[in-house]
């Protein structure tokens, strides 16, 4: 074995483990976000899951595929980095999609949990009646992270903007 090879099977290795820890503690990430969120005020609805379950069949085997393949040690280092960020990014995504909803201290909405206390403004909220398609709430934070909610009717977006009023 080369050096080149062993760099390969121990980034590999590293990216592998991370991806189990990852999956292992996914349902203890949907916990906390569930109860950092308190009681629950209106279910809003969640995307499709199937995305997220198919990321997560491809990644391993595309670390495989990277690893069996002839290529340098740094396309192979490269392709892990890239399925480790995958598996972060899809992890925080489902764990704040699975508990979409406007909740007691915050909202949990587009893979994103945003506390009311941090809410700075709410701008453009659309107008319900006017444009019942495009119900797209556009908060700005107290850091200035603009951050944008898509919501399915009009109850949702009318819940959670009484309740940003009520805490802002």
């Amino acid at each position: 074995m080369n050096r080149n090879f062993i760099i390969e099977l121990a980034v590999f290795g590293a990216t592998l483990i991370f991806y189990i820890v990852m999956l292992a503690t996914q349902k203890n990430r949907r916990t906390k976000i569930r109860a950092t969120a308190g009681a629950l005020i209106l279910k809003t609805a969640s995307p499709s899951k199937r995305k997220t379950r198919a990321l997560w069949i491809a990644i391993p085997l595309v670390l495989v595929f990277a690893l069996l393949v002839n290529y340098s040690a740094f396309f192979v280092i490269l392709i892990c980095a890239i399925c480790a960020l995958a598996i972060f990014i899809s992890c925080r995504d489902d764990a704040c999609n699975v508990n979409n909803g406007i909740y007691e201290n915050g909202i949990i909405g587009s893979g994103e949990f945003i506390l009311y206390t941090k809410i700075k403004s709410v701008e453009n909220a659309v107008n319900i009646n006017a444009i019942p398609k495009n119900l797209i709430l556009q908060m700005e934070l107290a850091d200035s992270k603009k951050i944008q909610i898509q919501f399915a009717d009009g109850t949702e977006l009318k819940c959670a903007l009484e309740q940003i009023e009520k805490r802002i």
